[in-house]
């Protein structure tokens, strides 16, 4: 069984992969494989798009609140996209105060 193989049983099988003993959470696409939605992920990284969509807001107030210190931490990925972690924009999201 080649590496890819091995990753990929181990993905199927366990939530955590094992890297020199320590374990370090899953993190898959969160793009739809085979036309279904992976539901069963660790993290789920999102995108500035996706974030602008579920929240409702221009690309502009997100870079500002970033600017600001008022929104979770983005990751930048080797191709230049930015994620943000799910639960991070729903827990941020969650401590906004009610008017």
């Amino acid at each position: 069984m080649n590496s890819c193989h091995q990753v990929l049983s181990k993905l199927l099988n366990s939530e955590r992969l094992s890297w020199g003993g320590n374990t370090a959470p899953v993190v898959l696409p969160i793009k739809p494989i085979g036309g279904k939605r992976v539901t069963e992920m660790a993290q789920q990284w999102v995108t500035i798009q996706q974030v602008m969509e579920e929240l409702g807001v221009a690309r502009s107030t997100i870079d500002k609140w970033r600017r600001d210190g008022n929104f979770p931490k983005f990751r930048k990925y080797p191709n230049g996209s930015l994620r943000v972690e799910q639960a991070a924009v729903e827990s941020w999201r969650d401590s906004l105060e009610l008017v």
